[in-house]
């Protein structure tokens, strides 16, 4: 069943009234046939200065920013508390450009925010996405984060109105320029990194295996926060101790704090150094 925009908007108003985490699990939840109005609508992110463009309710994070303003709200407030003017801040997996934009302000001027992305509609999202925040501090790199340079094919991209990508897939549909994120990180001529940020959908080992040099430089002061898919991750082969071990013989340790830890499918863990 569609509803109409006054329903919509009135139950907009009731979502963000709610505690942020409560408001984000209920859109999460909205039933289907309401996902089928049509919207076209800039909204101001929860307590900042920041418009967000929102095309789709079908795309769950543009649905969520819409109906409470946030996403993510446990990760979001962690990912603020650490960022500083002049931090810099990578963002592998940038999408739509939520955590990028909250960064970009976060940062200042003086900072630095670089956003990795490898589909294209999102690339163009993102971009208008900063553009009409006047973010200068923001470069958009257009490609996946992999272990080797090279052609990379994602599999699940932009299935069903969604804007995530199902991860690293050999059969995967989309190609799109592979590059190491060691290699990103020297073109782009980034010196330090203060938090890194990886939600890749399963890829998070290859990323991590692109950023040897980039973990073990003690520039890379952390911390280093990664999504684990843990279903995309077994489609793989591999396992969430794949990723901490990785992280661990390269001197990372985890410290998830408690409002962020998860027995879930999708998980979020933090590292910093040892």
């Amino acid at each position: 069943m569609r509803i109409g925009w006054q329903a919509l908007r009135g139950l907009r108003i009731c979502l963000r009234c709610l505690p942020p985490d409560l408001g984000s699990a209920l859109a999460y939840r909205l039933p289907a046939g309401w996902l089928a109005t049509p919207i076209d609508a800039t909204v101001h992110l929860r307590g900042h200065r920041i418009s967000f463009r929102v095309r789709s309710q079908v795309d769950v994070v543009q649905r969520v920013v819409y109906f409470t303003g946030t996403y993510e709200p446990a990760e979001t407030e962690f990912m603020l508390s650490r960022l500083r003017p002049g931090s810099v801040f990578v963002d592998v997996g940038a999408n739509l450009g939520y955590h990028t934009l909250l960064a970009g302000e976060a940062v200042g001027p003086s900072g630095r925010v670089i956003a990795i992305e490898p589909v294209a509609s999102n690339v163009a999202a993102l971009r208008s996405n900063i553009s009409d925040n006047g973010f200068l501090n923001t470069t958009v790199i257009h490609c996946a984060a992999t272990a080797e340079d090279g052609v990379a094919r994602l599999a699940g991209a932009d299935e069903g109105g969604q804007t995530g990508w199902g991860g690293l897939d050999a059969g995967g549909s989309l190609v799109v320029k592979g590059r190491r994120l060691d290699d990103l990180v020297e073109q782009f001529g980034v010196d330090r990194v203060d938090f890194l940020k990886i939600d890749v959908e399963g890829g998070e080992p290859d990323v991590l295996s692109g950023a040897r040099h980039l973990l073990n430089d003690p520039l890379m002061s952390g911390p280093l926060m990664v999504e684990l898919n843990v279903p995309r991750l077994a489609a793989r082969g591999r396992r969430p101790d794949d990723v901490v071990e990785l992280l661990c013989q390269a001197g990372w340790v985890d410290r998830t704090p408690p409002t962020l830890r998860s027995s879930g499918p999708v998980q979020t863990r933090v590292f910093e150094r040892r």
